[in-house]
């Protein structure tokens, strides 16, 4: 392993101080003449494993079913009459997993609770969209409904996972 450079380098959850001579061995430590050295957060493995737990969540694995019948949904459809608002519905719909993923990497109740509240503004966002849609002739009206139940379910999902926060 190669000899990092001294100083302080932006890393993942803070900063890592390199200090000269010493080699990298894993996320957070380095290796002296003496030893593994530990640098960082005490207690970075505990709130790692957290962050992790993310896919386990409900409210997450809903979100990427709504991720899955939005990008079906369009594939479908005609680009010309859809592309902005193919490009809409999907950074809404990924934005909704996105937000869920990183609330749950935050350490408080607060931090985690407005990411969850964007996830849901993005929720409401993607049913607009979906409404949109629905008003076209040309929209296939059982897909549609179908996204529309899926998105009103995972939308009472979040807002008791989110009452959860606020108790």
């Amino acid at each position: 392993k190669r000899l990092v450079a001294c100083g302080w380098w932006p890393v993942a959850c803070g900063w890592w101080l390199a200090a000269c001579g010493m080699k990298p061995v894993a996320f957070g430590s380095v290796q002296n003449g003496s030893g593994v050295v530990r640098i960082g957060s005490p207690n970075f493995d505990q709130h790692h494993s957290t962050m992790k737990n993310f896919k386990k969540l409900e409210v997450w694995q809903l979100g990427m079913d709504i991720i899955d019948v939005v990008f079906d949904l369009y594939e479908d459809l005609p680009y010309s009459k859809v592309a902005e608002l193919k490009g809409q519905s999907t950074r809404a719909a990924i934005s909704i997993t996105s937000n869920i993923a990183e609330g749950s990497s935050r350490r408080t109740e607060k931090d985690k609770l407005r990411f969850m509240e964007i996830a849901l503004g993005s929720s409401f966002e993607l049913e607009t969209q979906t409404l949109v849609l629905q008003r076209r002739p040309w929209a296939p009206k059982e897909k549609v409904e179908e996204l529309l139940m899926l998105i009103e379910h995972h939308q009472i999902k979040l807002m008791a996972f989110i009452k959860k926060f606020t108790l």
